[in-house]
């Protein structure tokens, strides 16, 4: 059993423009098309069960139209998380609208969005969150396409953590796909999770075993950030890190159902 934590997806008629964009921006290979049928068929075929649907409104204008599109996928294999702008006039009307459908989660990119995470102006927005037990799903650390920013790096979202102790947060690469030291200094053994999603691409698997040590597999998730991050690839460094069946386990999906309450 597999549960992928962190994909991507769009729908038909944007896919072509989005990909196109942010290939330039991120440097990697896309593994797919970035339409939801060619993501789906993906995933099953690279043996993941079930998956994590994000969205980016990069915008507070994008918000309608990005959670029609999650909210009209959600159920079954997929399980979508909301794209809401943590500055917009209506992000909790947003929030309620994704939960009261169903919706688990929030998707959060300080940079794309372009706010810092530990900026007061948008605790308002975390509460929401976590009084209505919905997770919150940052980029967190290094990103490619905002290659000198720090809005989301350790030490930044090491704040939040503990501002929001009873909060759901889940740190997306690691807290730091480019390098371990500030997440094993700021960020491990606090009440998060990470995701492992696209650091077989930038981080040695002797940093990657560190954090997974630090911070114990009860609190890590498997994730591949597809289309950027190949599922196959992302499976072959799980199973290189020399962990036990039992960990592996709680990484591949044990971690994820109990988050996520399934």
């Amino acid at each position: 059993m597999r549960i992928d934590f962190h994909v991507h997806a769009f729908p038909d008629q944007l896919a072509p423009k989005a990909m196109s964009i942010l290939a330039q921006h991120a440097g990697y290979d896309p593994q797919s098309d970035g339409t939801f049928a060619d993501t789906c068929e993906k995933m099953a075929a690279g043996g993941n069960d079930r998956f994590v649907l994000l969205n980016i409104a990069q915008t507070p204008a994008q918000q309608g139209n990005a959670n029609r599109f999650v909210i009209e996928r959600n159920g079954g294999k997929v399980i979508a998380f909301a794209a809401v702008h943590p500055l917009s006039d209506d992000a909790i009307y947003e929030l309620d609208k994704a939960k009261d459908a169903g919706l688990k989660g929030v998707k959060l990119h300080p940079e794309y969005q372009g706010f810092d995470m530990d900026d007061p102006a948008v605790y308002p927005f975390y509460e929401a969150c976590a009084k209505r037990g919905m997770i919150m799903l940052f980029h967190a650390g290094f990103d490619s396409a905002y290659p000198n920013s720090r809005r989301g790096y350790p030490d930044k979202s090491a704040k939040v953590v503990k501002d929001f102790a009873g909060a759901k947060i889940v740190l997306a690469h690691l807290g730091n796909c480019l390098d371990n030291r500030e997440t094993l200094e700021l960020l491990c053994g606090l009440n998060c999770y990470f995701d492992l999603s696209i650091c077989y691409k930038t981080m040695p698997h002797d940093q990657i075993k560190e954090v997974i040590k630090a911070h114990t597999a009860d609190r890590i998730l498997y994730g591949t950030d597809f289309p950027w991050g190949n599922i196959a690839d992302t499976v072959k460094m799980i199973e290189n890190l020399g962990l036990t069946d039992q960990e592996k386990e709680k990484i591949y999906h044990k971690n994820a159902e109990k988050l996520l309450q399934i």
